[in-house]
């Protein structure tokens, strides 16, 4: 079966030329993609040093699609020929096996072994024998655990590299459980389930003036929400942002850094002093009359 070309070649290289192959035609499928959605992939990168990448990546993309097209071709004709051997033989293959286990069970006992190799080469089939046995017992095992985990697993840690002016994802927080966010930005402010609130120093936007709060946010920090919470978070950010990135960590179940309560995010309640200087005055001006 593996004198698929004019030479013969080993297991081991078949496999290496699978591997590689198949390595190859997913770089070619990543290429196609860049190629096919370029317009979009460029609205969508908010960085400049992104978009020289997307300009220089596109020719490397159309040269692995070539080289892809190509293999595949190879690839095909590599499995057919495969696939022709494989089927011309197993009749005769099937046969043969029958013929021996017919041979041996038919000359199974003591000192009947010798015909086969001797009561060595009996154990040394049984231990292939069993051997098969657990490894397709192993296999099966390793494959219905991933199966199990991959159906069951949840994400509990984020890092996120964005540029200036990019959306951030919204986070859903579970309720009772603390996270940990880590950034090397400024904070600007917290959007929590719809609401505004501005934690950073000073802003330049005259309508976030009433969504200031008493509380600024250092860049780790840790809290724990009693609901389920949607948490969108903003930073300051210059131009410079354009060409270098920002970085944005979440972690799930973890408490590091300072404790932030939710209680912290709300409004500052004006005290109406000016209401009250007013109605004071407005009795004293009376009581004097």
């Amino acid at each position: 079966m593996y004198e698929i070309f004019d030479y013969k070649i080993t297991p081991f290289k078949t496999l290496l030329f699978l591997v590689a192959s198949a390595l190859i035609e997913y770089l070619s499928y990543i290429s196609y993609r860049h190629v096919a959605h370029f317009s979009e992939i460029m609205k969508h990168t908010y960085s400049t040093g992104g978009e020289i990448l997307n300009v220089v990546a596109w020719p490397f993309a159309i040269v692995m699609i070539v080289v892809g097209f190509i293999l595949s071709i190879i690839l095909i004709w590599f499995f057919l020929k495969m696939l022709y051997f494989g089927f011309r033989d197993i009749p005769s293959v099937i046969v043969n096996e029958f013929h021996i286990i017919k041979r041996i069970w038919a000359n199974r006992g003591f000192g009947k072994y010798t015909l086969f190799g001797g009561l060595s080469f009996y154990l040394k089939l049984r231990q292939r024998v069993f051997a098969y046995f657990f490894a397709f017992i192993s296999i099966g095992i390793i494959t219905w655990f991933f199966a199990f985990k991959q159906h069951s697993y949840e994400k509990t840690y984020w890092k996120i590299n964005f540029y200036y002016s990019e959306p951030l994802p919204t986070f859903t927080f579970k309720p009772n459980k603390p996270y940990t966010i880590k950034t090397d930005a400024d904070f600007y402010g917290i959007i929590i389930n719809g609401y505004r609130y501005i934690t950073g120093k000073s802003t330049s936007w005259t309508q976030d003036e009433n969504n200031k709060i008493s509380l600024n946010l250092p860049r780790n920090w840790n809290i724990t929400f009693q609901d389920t919470t949607y948490i969108d978070f903003m930073f300051y950010s210059d131009h410079i942002n354009e060409l270098f990135s920002q970085t944005l960590e979440v972690w799930e179940g973890v408490s590091n850094g300072s404790t932030i309560l939710p209680s912290q995010f709300a409004y500052n309640k004006k005290i109406e002093t000016n209401k009250l200087n007013k109605n004071k005055n407005s009795k004293n001006k009376k009581n004097k009359k």
